[in-house]
């Protein structure tokens, strides 16, 4: 996936590096630190968003992605949690690719649909860390293969 860099009137500066989270809303900000069978059942992409460029230089456009995983097992199942946005590129450092490739347990294809990824299950690692507006914001470290039902399909 490409990036554009523009120039705009707007300072890039003013505008926002991601868009709002359409999760953020269905997130419940008290589950503890730990590890989560869960199964994700959504996935957001802002097409086309206008963001500050690297270093400063203009704006660029990008494709972001976000997924929502809800924990099927335990004390807390029904709970959900979303990651935060990630570029849409498998480049080879790309966060998008670290992230599939750990939660797929091998390399993502190359033809990146997000809606492939719903329903499928995985071994979710929440971490807090500190946030704008909360003293504590729920964070996905990472997702793996499921222990329970094993290797994912997508």
């Amino acid at each position: 996936m490409q990036t554009e860099t523009t120039s705009s009137s707007t300072t890039a500066r003013d505008r926002p590096i991601y868009p709002p989270n359409p999760f953020n809303a269905d997130t419940d900000w008290n589950i503890p630190d730990g590890d989560y069978e869960a199964v994700c059942v959504d996935a957001h992409v802002a097409e086309n968003f206008e963001r500050p460029g690297w270093k400063g230089r203009g704006t660029e456009t990008v494709n972001l992605v976000t997924f929502e995983f809800e924990i099927a097992t335990g004390e807390y199942a029904g709970t959900r949690v979303a990651t935060g946005y990630m570029t849409v590129s498998l480049y080879e450092k790309s966060n998008l690719r670290s992230f599939l490739k750990e939660w797929l347990g091998r390399e993502p294809e190359s033809d990146f649909n997000a809606n492939s990824f719903v329903n499928m299950p995985g071994r979710m690692t929440v971490t807090s860390r500190p946030g704008r507006t909360r003293n504590r914001f729920p964070n996905i470290a990472k997702v793996e293969p499921s222990r329970a039902t094993g290797q994912p399909t997508a």
